[in-house]
């Protein structure tokens, strides 16, 4: 071995390095979407049983945190095919931007919920981003404020949810809140995991502030 070998020899260390160190980061990512798949389906678990039991209707408070989320929002079509339309469309803009992106997927509504339009609604698509360095100045790239939510689970299609989302509004208006924010639904069931629509398992979530 001579000293003009050693060169050689530590950049080929330092390449070998940078390739076990991009394995190793790809190994974090994914234990990182399994302990995320695994929360999630125990959150799908505990609203399933809140959605068979007799306390389906029970609303409960939730203090939830802010959520970093890549979304696309457009005025479409709303219903099952549509949503999946603009979730896949969702994916293959997180693919094309290197984003590590999660369920629960949501969607937010922008116009009152019993009165979406299946020809023509305000809505935003929306999943979480587990990337550390995210890039906040993206117009695809938003926050969805944390806070005290006001939560009903939902077992079915939108117009099952109705009778739900009634529920919860009287129970607001009958509490010390007031409703602060738009309408979120989240899918504890994916749209690929549902064999129809009537196996989505999700929750509506409505921001509330003291009156």
């Amino acid at each position: 071995l001579s000293t003009d070998d050693i060169p050689i020899i530590i950049g080929k260390y330092q390449l070998r390095k940078e390739q076990v160190n991009s394995k190793i980061d790809k190994m974090i990512n994914i234990k990182t979407r399994i302990e995320n798949h695994i929360e999630v389906l125990n959150q799908a678990i505990e609203i399933k049983k809140r959605v068979d039991s007799l306390s389906e209707d029970k609303v409960i408070v939730k203090n939830i945190p802010p959520r970093i989320v890549a979304s696309i929002r457009k005025s479409t079509p709303f219903g099952f095919t549509s949503i999946a339309f603009r979730f896949i469309e969702l994916f293959n803009l997180a693919e094309e931007e290197k984003l590590n992106i999660t369920h629960p997927y949501l969607v937010i509504f922008y116009q009152d919920y019993k009165q979406v339009n299946v020809f023509h609604s305000d809505y935003e698509v929306c999943a979480l981003i587990q990337n550390e360095n995210i890039d906040m100045k993206k117009d695809f790239i938003t926050e969805i404020s944390g806070g005290i939510y006001a939560t009903i689970a939902i077992k079915g299609s939108y117009e099952k949810s109705i009778f739900k989302y009634n529920n919860l509004i009287n129970w607001i208006k009958n509490s010390e809140y007031k409703i602060s924010g738009p309408t979120i639904r989240s899918y504890l069931t994916t749209f690929g995991a549902a064999r129809k629509v009537d196996d989505l398992v999700s929750e509506i979530q409505i921001p509330i502030a003291l009156k």
